[in-house]
């Protein structure tokens, strides 16, 4: 969940890999730059571009499930 909102399963998927992933690190470093690059892969699902283009054209969301 994201607010009230449910999160897409493109985005869980994300969300569970990264988590995994910088868990399994040693390295406090590495484990930031997995979540780095976590955070660019859920940037580029449709459900943030769907959100960022609602917020710059003032208009109601449809987001796909």
């Amino acid at each position: 969940m994201a607010g009230k909102l449910c999160l897409s399963k493109e985005a869980v998927s994300v969300v569970v890999k990264t988590i995994q992933k910088g868990a399994a690190t040693y390295q406090f470093e590495d484990a930031l730059e997995i979540g780095y690059q976590g955070f660019g892969e859920i940037a580029c699902t449709g459900a943030a571009k769907e959100g960022i283009s609602v917020f710059l054209e003032r208009r109601q969301p449809v987001y796909n499930k």
